[in-house]
This record gives structure tokens, sequence and C-alpha cells, in this order.
């Protein structure tokens, strides 16, 4: 019993020192500091601006040049630059400008980065970001290392560098460079788009087709229209008609739909033919018959069984994929409730179980 109270002060240690590490900026008389949550000033109001602490360090300005200083006031930087970022401790690093130049510093104070860029990426999602010079692009690491020299017209946003590959384009052309700079597909491409389940889409001289991650045409530009791959598929129009290929290049059934959905549940999407609409599964074949004015999965079961909400002159009913009819087309609306199959007809409501029964409520 008598280490209790020591058990309470070694347990009160990490907060008492969590309260003393959280600062918040205050203003007084035109200038910022900041103070403990005890209302304690730790860092004079001296600053005529400065950002709140995200981490161990926070950038100030004082005479119209910008530095940092840790939690303790003291500057870990020269007030120097011409403009500062805030420091995020995700990536321990900082964004600075230096007479006209980017660069990046980390969480000492270390200039990581040499400010002589025209312009630099903040993020570093991948541990890479851009940079620019001269309106060339390139690539470098958090570290500093140059992956890509500036010699890209153009770059992708980060947000698109999907599958280790991003976009870049050279003298009018676009390809696509690995997170450590390597040019993986040639700019030989009008345009493209990011990488999706392995492949991306690419137009040339107005077709369009895939290529993978190595850069190998998996699907020459020969379309006229096409959707990125979704459950190793992609939908492709030819000649104004749709249908569906696979990561091979092989046409699944038949490019004759004037209208193609996304393949759901890995299995199927709905397909519409002269005005009506059914299901195809991935080999192109018509689980759903084409008769109908709207089709959409509402349900999968345990047993990997999916029923198909159909709406057929103004009444809604169900199918399932296997060529069954679970419920007739006497529904005002079909959806789903959690896990059961719901209805509403002439405004009660119910659901329909696996026996196609209808159970009010």
């Amino acid at each position: 019993m008598k280490t209790f109270p020591l058990l309470l002060a070694l347990l009160w240690i990490p907060f008492s020192v969590m309260a003393q590490d959280y600062l918040v900026r205050f203003k007084k008389n035109g200038k910022y500091g900041y103070k403990n949550e005890k209302d304690q000033i730790i860092i004079p109001a001296k600053y005529d601006f400065s950002s709140d602490f995200y981490g161990k360090l926070t950038p100030v300005k004082l005479n119209h040049t910008w530095g940092f200083i840790n939690k303790k006031g003291v500057l870990v930087t020269p007030l120097k630059y011409d403009s500062a970022d805030d420091y995020f401790p995700s990536t321990d690093r900082a964004w600075v400008l230096y007479k006209g130049k980017a660069g990046m510093i980390d969480g000492t104070g270390k200039e990581v980065i040499p400010t002589k860029y025209d312009a630099l990426g903040h993020a570093f999602g991948y541990g890479v970001d851009y940079i620019r010079n001269n309106k060339k692009y390139g690539l470098i690491s958090k570290d500093g290392v140059e992956l890509a020299s500036p010699q890209y017209d153009s770059m992708t946003v980060d947000y698109a560098w999907r599958e280790n590959r991003i976009g870049v384009r050279l003298n009018g052309k676009w390809g696509f460079i690995d997170l450590e700079g390597n040019l993986k597909v040639p700019c030989r491409y009008d345009a493209v788009e990011e990488f999706q389940e392995g492949h991306a889409l690419v137009t040339l001289n107005t077709k369009k087709g895939f290529v993978n991650r190595e850069g190998v045409e998996i699907i020459p530009p020969v379309y006229d229209e096409a959707t990125t791959f979704y459950r190793y598929a992609a939908a492709v129009k030819r000649d104004g008609k749709w249908g569906f290929v696979n990561e091979k290049g092989e046409v699944l059934g038949k490019i004759e739909y004037q209208s193609v959905g996304e393949f759901r549940f890995d299995k199927f999407a709905a397909v519409e033919l002269d005005g009506h609409w059914g299901m195809v599964d991935t080999e192109g074949n018509v689980v759903v018959p084409l008769r109908f004015s709207s089709v959409k999965i509402v349900f999968t079961d345990d047993q990997k069984n999916v029923f198909v909400a159909t709406r057929l002159g103004g009444r809604w009913g169900v199918v399932d994929t296997k060529g069954n009819t679970i419920a007739q087309q006497k529904y005002d609306e079909i959806y789903l409730d959690y896990d059961k199959i719901a209805f509403k007809l002439d405004g009660k409501q119910g659901y329909i179980d696996k026996d196609g029964k209808e159970v009010w409520r």
C-alpha cells in the first residue's frame, strides 16, 4: 500500500508534462507570444506574427523575416526567410522561402532541402514531392535527394500518384515515372489517367487504350471511349456501342449496348440495349434479361446470391442472377433496409424474405 502514492505520482508525470507542453498563442500590444494552459507566459509576446504549434516548432515573423522557434522560445533557425509554412510532425518537415527560392527544414531547423527551387511541394505524402525550376518539374525525396531532375513540362498532382506511378509530360506527350524517378511508361500519349488496379487509361490520336505499370499496352488505343478498370474490367465504346474488356484485352460478351454500368460485387454490371435494361456477368453472359426500364442490385446474402430490383411499367419486382423471379412487379419501391429487401406498396411497408414471401410491418 505504501507504493500507491508513488504510483499516482508516476501516472501524473506524463499528464503534467503534456500540460506544460501544450502552448496557446496570445496577442498583446500587436505582438504574439505563447502561454501554457495555466495562463503562464512561456514565450513573451515579441513577434509580429506567428502560427500555432502543430509539433515541436512553429514559424514566427519579426521585422519582415521568418524563422522557427521551439516550445522553449529558442530560435532553431535564423530569422532570415521571406516566408515559412507550418511544421508538420508527420513528415518532420516545414516549407521555407529564401530570396524567392523554396526549400525544407527538419525538426532541428536544418535545411534538408536547400532553398534553390522555384516551387516545391509541401505534403511528402509518399515520402517524395515535386520540385520546379525554370518551368520544369522533377521529383525530390524528403531528405533532399533529387530523384528526377527538373525536366518535365507538367506533372500530375500528388493525389493521383497511385500505385507508385506519377504522370509526367514531356514535349507535349504523357508517360509515367515511379516514386524513385525512373521512367516506367514512355512519354508518347496525348493524355493519361491515374493507375487503378494495375492499369492506366491512355489516349493516343483520340483513341483510348490501357497500359500496365511497366508500360506494356495491354489494350491498344483503339476505342472511342473507355472507363478506368473497376473489379478487373473496363467499359469501352466503339462505333457508338459499349461493352466490356478484361485486363487481357479480351472482349467480354459483345460490344453492343447503348449504356453500361460498373461491375458490382465483383460479378455483375447493368447494361442497356434499345431502351431496355438487364445485367451481365464478368464473362459477358446475360444473367438478368434486357426487358426492364431500370435495374439495381439491392442485396447479396451469405450464400453469395445476388438479388436485383427490376422496374417495369412503373412497378418494381425482384429477381436473382440465376434466372429466378423472387417477387412480382407490383411494388411502388424496392430498397435495402439494413440486411433486408424492403418494399413500399400502397402506402404500406414491409420486406421480402429469401423465399419471396411478404412480411408486413
